[in-house]
């Protein structure tokens, strides 16, 4: 279009403004402008349309908006820019009338008219979670799960089975769903591993099942419904699995891929402690990320560097496996999912920063740990699972003895503990019910530092 034209629409919208006149009264009229406007203008006859239209008694911003989209995307042939004069004209209104001073005056006092309003976006869909359901199976066939299973049990691995609803796939991948605190299951994505644990390096090791208007994620965020743990995000799905069997005072989530943070995913953790567990090198990626994502603004967080001077190219998963203890189980062991009543059994612990520390069994005889000479003595010759239960049976008999408080509790300066007296009950139920299992020893180490903390620091509570 020519300036001179341009120039001669805006005088006539300027006389309309001056006359507070409404030139498209009817619903035919209205329409009928928004298609000169938009045939001759394209996206610049918006503004426009605004300030013609806002002259009508019952003017909308909103459907204002629409219709020119509707506009826009018609182009209805035989609509002309003429149409606009001969509306005008029709309303007493002619650029002839218009001197150059009234028009600069009027240009001057043009109402400013928003930006459009954005398309709707279409609802977000989900699975059915009658999904979930079938594939909650095979895990005979499912080369993670039996991998997991010789590492660390048939009962971690059920724990972790239950809780991150993990599923097998009919090529023997696993399957890991993504759902949300609603309990909706949003995708479910597939990764190939190896038999030694590690991801299918040849282009196809992953696949995602999900609607067309689907909700991104974090894996593991239906867990966020426990307000009061702090939230550990890791890299892979499989390390947040992992991660949480080895510190289970934490929430572990994985974003799918440190690229895979983003804003839409964060919302949930609005409010929370928040810890990122970058793999070894990857901490000043992690912390632009955070920054580009200006995470400060939703939680706490912080980034580890547990690993971050070991050698480069070491997982967050690798090196918790090599720290924790494995236990003493035949290869073909398979989960049954008959231990997810442990679920129920974790302490409720507030924790600000990890500590993370490997528990042996010879660690645990070690008289540094444990003073009491008689009981030192008496687990020496002790099979594990006698070990454990007597162990159990004396810090049982100890915190008997103890008016513990119904108030918080500050361990350390990375420690708080909610409830003293939930505490010790579900560390020793959680012991009681998996004596024969070392993965489950840091439980004893637990329950020793409370031990050691009493005795230092609060003799008044030995009253009983």
């Amino acid at each position: 279009m020519k300036n001179i034209e341009l120039d001669n629409i805006e005088k006539l919208v300027c006389l309309v403004e001056q006359a507070s006149v409404d030139i498209a009264p009817t619903y035919k009229q209205w329409y009928r402008l928004g298609f000169a406007l938009s045939n001759e203008l394209g996206e610049i006859g918006r503004s426009y349309y605004h300030r013609l239209c806002r002259f009508y008694p019952r003017y909308n911003e909103q459907e204002t908006n629409m219709r020119f989209n509707r506009c826009l995307k018609s182009k209805k042939g035989g609509i002309t820019i003429s149409t606009l004069f001969y509306l005008a004209k029709e309303a007493g209104i002619s650029i002839n009338q218009c001197s150059d001073k009234s028009y600069l005056e009027n240009k001057k006092q043009s109402v400013h008219i928003p930006k459009p309003a954005p398309e709707p976006q279409p609802d977000i869909e989900y699975m059915r979670w009658e999904t979930v359901e079938q594939i909650m199976q095979q895990y005979e066939n499912n080369v993670f799960i039996q991998w997991l299973s010789g590492i660390v049990g048939g009962e971690l691995t059920d724990l972790a089975i239950e809780m991150y609803k993990i599923g097998t796939a009919k090529d023997g991948g696993t399957l890991f769903p993504h759902i949300d605190l609603e309990n909706n299951v949003c995708s479910i994505k597939k990764i190939l591993f190896k038999k030694d644990g590690h991801r299918e390096d040849n282009g196809k090791g992953y696949d995602w099942k999900h609607p067309e208007n689907w909700k991104r994620i974090f894996f593991g965020e239906h867990l966020l419904i426990d307000k009061k743990k702090t939230v550990a995000i890791v890299e892979a799905e499989k390390t947040a699995i992992i991660g949480n069997m080895c510190v289970p005072e934490f929430i572990w989530l994985s974003p799918s891929g440190k690229n895979g943070m983003t804003k839409e995913k964060c919302h949930c953790l609005h409010g929370r402690n928040v810890i990122l567990f970058p793999d070894a090198g990857c901490a000043n990626e992690w912390r632009e990320i955070a920054e580009k994502l200006q995470l400060k603004r939703i939680c706490n967080y912080y980034v580890s560097l547990i690993i971050e001077n070991e050698e480069k190219g070491l997982d967050v998963a690798d090196f918790l496996i090599g720290e924790m203890p494995k236990p003493n189980v035949p290869k073909s062991t398979t989960p049954t999912k008959t231990s997810v009543a442990v679920l129920t059994l974790q302490p409720t612990i507030k924790t600000q920063q990890p500590t993370i520390e490997s528990a042996t069994a010879q660690e645990i005889k070690q008289d540094k740990q444990l003073n009491d000479e008689d009981f030192s003595n008496k687990k020496k010759t002790a099979t594990l699972e006698n070990e454990i239960n007597e162990l159990a049976d004396y810090f049982s008999n100890y915190f008997s003895t103890m008016d513990l408080p119904d108030e918080p509790m500050t361990l350390n300066a990375l420690t708080e503990i909610i409830d003293p007296h939930y505490f010790v009950e579900s560390n020793l139920k959680c012991l009681r019910a998996n004596s024969n299992n070392m993965a489950y020893l840091p439980y004893l180490e637990r329950l020793q530092e409370f031990k050691t903390y009493l005795e230092e620091l609060k003799p008044q509570l030995f009253t009983k």
